[in-house]
Formats: structure tokens, C-alpha cells, sequence
């Protein structure tokens, strides 16, 4: 996003780096070799898979756990008021408490110049003209039905700001990137264009994975679940302008 991961005006000479949904570890790992200085711990509620022929700098370290439990006593690895920086994306489907989730690394950072730096979508799709076009999707509907009771949001990108806010973070800042449903053809860049065919194939099953997990056990027909993977394939089939934002928020905890 704008050819940079971290937005954050962090210190120069950062001292603890913590990665939250860290999955495979690659952006912890990234992040330890950008700040050599800083300790980076990539965090997940699963262990991160041993990669074959990986090599991970020494400054990484991985830990299992929940962030909603970090700063609690007996939790030695984090510790209140110690990180320079924190850093999460795409937690829709493993955070089931957003605010609780800022006011805990809110606590853990640094007084003064510890960041919090949250990526992460609403799913909330748009044409060209910018106008919402996936208010009437049923599938959608359904996930933000199922989600709701998990205590999952399907539009915390956008919530980033408020809830960082409410935790007494300060010097909040929002940018907003469009992440497009175009085809290939329709792109210039040769990125672009790689990035769309990924869109393509890959994001409608992405989606109906998880519609699969929401409601297994709910007792739909397997008629009603294949129709839901042909309308997600068909609703979200590329065309010119069609685009969800993927926000980047970050905010500084005063001292």
C-alpha cells in the first residue's frame, strides 16, 4: 500500500516489535529486518508453520497465544508500556472483540511514542462512481448476521479510528486504499494486473470458506450453500471500478 508496509512514524531505533495474527510470520519477519534494533515477536492463536529452508533473523521470536490476554500477570513475554509498535491485519476472522483488542495494546505501548497500526477492510463493496452495490447481497447479509454473533465485525477497517479514540490514543490518522475487482485487462501495472487475477480466483473462495465455517452445523441444505458459492463467484466477478477499501489506521499513545 503506497509501496510502504508500516505508516506509523515510529522511533528510528525501535527496541519491541509486536506483530498481531502474524500467521506464516513473513510481515515479522520483514519488520525485524527493517528495524534491526527491535525484537520482533510475531503473535497467533496457532503456531506459526516451520517454513522449509527458512532463515529467521535473530531479532524474531514467535509466540502463541490470545493478544486480548497480553499485559496480564504471569505473562512474561509483553509486558504494559514496552512496544514501539504494534501491528495487525486482516482480523476479521479471529477477533471477536475490537475494542477490548485496542485498549489492550493500547496499554501495552510505549508512553509517549508506541504506535498501534491496524489493517483491515470493511466489507462493503463499490462500483466506480464510488456507490455502494453489495447492500442487497444475501450471501454478505448472512455473514454479517453469523458474524454479529461471534462478536465479529465485518466493518472494522473504518471503526479503527473510534475505538483507538475511545482507548486515549491520540494523533489518529486514516488512509484508505481501494482494493479492485477489475480484471487484468483493465490494469496498466504489471503488479496490478497479477494482483487482479489473484482477486479473481482466489477471493471468492477465500469468502465461501468462511462462509463454510460460519455456518456449519446450522443445518443448510447443500443445495442453498452451492447456490451461495455461485452467487459469491458471480457477485464479486470482475468489472471495471469495483472495489472494497482496505483502511490503514494508526495512532500514537500519549504520555
Amino acid at each position: 500500500m503506497s509501496d510502504k508496509l508500516i505508516h506509523s512514524p515510529i522511533s528510528t531505533s525501535p527496541t519491541k516489535i509486536l506483530d498481531v495474527g502474524c500467521g506464516t510470520g513473513i510481515v515479522t519477519v520483514t519488520l525485524a529486518k527493517q528495524w534491526r534494533s527491535a525484537e520482533a515477536i510475531g503473535l497467533d492463536l496457532t503456531p506459526v508453520p516451520k517454513i522449509p529452508g527458512r532463515q529467521l533473523p535473530s531479532n524474531v521470536s514467535f509466540v502463541q497465544g490470545n493478544v486480548l490476554d497480553l499485559g496480564k500477570p504471569g505473562q512474561e513475554k509483553v509486558t504494559n508500556g514496552e512496544i514501539d509498535l504494534i501491528y495487525s491485519r486482516l482480523l476479521l476472522a479471529g477477533m471477536s472483540d475490537w475494542p477490548k483488542y485496542i485498549k489492550t495494546a493500547a496499554l501495552l505501548l510505549k508512553p509517549g511514542d508506541g504506535w498501534l497500526e491496524v489493517h483491515d477492510l470493511d466489507w462493503i463493496w463499490y462500483d466506480g462512481s464510488g456507490k455502494p452495490i453489495s447492500n442487497d447481497w444475501g450471501w454478505l447479509r448472512l455473514i454479517d448476521s453469523e458474524c454479529q454473533k461471534r462478536g465479529l465485525e465485518i466493518e472494522c477497517g473504518s471503526r479503527a479510528p473510534k475505538y483507538m479514540e475511545q482507548a486515549g490514543l491520540v494523533d489518529i490518522q486514516t488512509v484508505a486504499y481501494e482494493w479492485r475487482n477489475s480484471s487484468a485487462e483493465d490494469e496498466k501495472d504489471d503488479f496490478m494486473k497479477r494482483f487482479s487475477e489473484y482477486t479473481r480466483i482466489e477471493m471468492p473462495k477465500l469468502i465461501f470458506g468462511f462462509l463454510e465455517m460460519l455456518i456449519e452445523g446450522k443445518g443448510h441444505a447443500k443445495e442453498e450453500v452451492e447456490a451461495w458459492r455461485r452467487q459469491i463467484k458471480t457477485d464479486l466477478a470482475p468489472e471495471k471500478g469495483k472495489h472494497w477499501k482496505f483502511y490503514i489506521t494508526y495512532g500514537r499513545r500519549p504520555d
